[in-house]
C-alpha cells in the first residue's frame, strides 16, 4: 500500500474536522454562526419596531443585538405567532425567546432560563371614569376586555373569562384594540405597560384614555433558551449578566420610555 503525503489543503481539512469534533463550542462562537431570536405578531413598538416589514429597532432587537455582539455572532429575528413559539423552540427551530416568563409557558422545564432581565406590569387601557371604579379583579365583572389569542393573563382574569364573568374580544393588534376602545366595542384592553405608554404618546390618547391605577399583573421577564440550540446556555447567561450589571439593559428600556 502506497502511503501518500497529505496536501496542505487536506491536512487543514482534517485539522478543522478534529477541532469541530473535540471543541464544537469553538464553532458556535464563530462570527458566521448565529442565534435565532423570536418575536411575535403582537410585539408592537417599543418591543419591536419594523421598517418595510423588517425589524429595525425596539427592546427585543436591541437586546438580541447586544447579546450577539458580546458573543461575536449574528442575531437573526424570527417572526412567529405566539401559539407557535413553544413548538418551534422545543423543536430546535428557534433558539432564544426574550421578554417572556416561566409562568406563561405550558412546560417551563422544557427551556433553559436566563437571569432576570427586569420586572414589568400588565395594565388596563380604559376611560378615566372606569378607572375610578376599578380597584380589584372583581370590579371587572360584566366588562368586555380586548385580549390577544394565545396570551396568558393573571389567573384571576383567566378564571373570570372561563366562568363567563368577563367577555372578551380577540384583538388582531394594539391598533385594533385602540380603535375598538374608541368605538366602545370593548371597555378596556390588557397589554404590557411599556407598550401601552408608548401607544398613548404615539396616538396622543392621554385626553381620552388612561392606564389603570390597578395593575392587571406583575411579573419578572427573562429569556428562554431552546435546549436544542448549539450554544452553551451558560455563555448566553454570562452575556446577559454583563448587560444587566453594566446598566445597558436599563439604558435600552429608557430609550423607549
Amino acid at each position: 500500500m502506497k502511503i501518500g503525503i497529505l496536501s496542505p489543503i487536506s491536512a487543514r481539512a482534517i485539522t478543522l474536522l478534529v477541532s469541530f469534533l473535540v471543541h464544537p463550542q469553538v464553532w458556535a462562537n464563530e462570527p458566521s454562526s448565529s442565534l435565532r431570536f423570536t418575536y411575535w405578531n403582537e410585539a408592537t413598538p417599543p418591543f419591536l419596531i419594523e421598517q418595510e416589514g423588517q425589524p429595525a429597532g425596539g427592546i427585543i432587537k436591541d437586546l438580541a443585538d447586544s447579546i450577539a455582539n458580546k458573543l461575536n455572532i449574528d442575531a437573526k429575528l424570527l417572526l412567529l405567532p405566539v401559539t407557535r413559539i413553544e413548538s418551534q423552540m422545543q423543536a430546535g427551530l428557534a433558539d432564544v425567546d426574550c421578554l417572556t416568563s416561566p409562568i406563561w409557558k405550558a412546560n417551563p422545564d422544557a427551556y433553559h432560563w436566563s437571569p432576570k432581565l427586569f420586572s414589568s406590569f400588565d395594565r388596563f387601557l380604559l376611560n378615566p371614569q372606569l378607572n375610578k371604579t376599578l380597584h380589584d379583579f372583581a370590579d371587572l365583572k360584566g366588562l368586555t376586555l380586548g385580549v390577544y389569542k394565545g396570551y396568558v393573563y393573571h389567573p384571576s382574569i383567566m378564571s373570570m373569562i372561563k366562568n363567563g364573568e368577563v367577555s372578551t374580544v380577540k384583538l388582531t393588534g394594539i391598533d385594533n384594540g385602540i380603535q375598538l376602545l374608541k368605538l366602545k366595542r370593548i371597555d378596556a384592553l390588557v397589554d404590557f405597560e411599556i407598550i401601552l405608554r408608548y401607544q398613548i404618546d404615539k396616538h396622543q390618547l392621554s385626553d381620552k384614555f388612561v392606564l389603570s391605577d390597578f395593575p392587571a399583573d406583575q411579573y419578572d421577564l427573562y429569556c428562554a433558551y431552546s435546549k436544542k440550540m448549539q450554544l452553551d446556555p451558560a455563555v448566553i447567561d454570562q452575556a446577559i449578566s454583563q448587560i444587566i450589571k453594566s446598566g445597558e439593559m436599563e439604558q435600552i428600556l429608557k430609550t423607549y420610555r
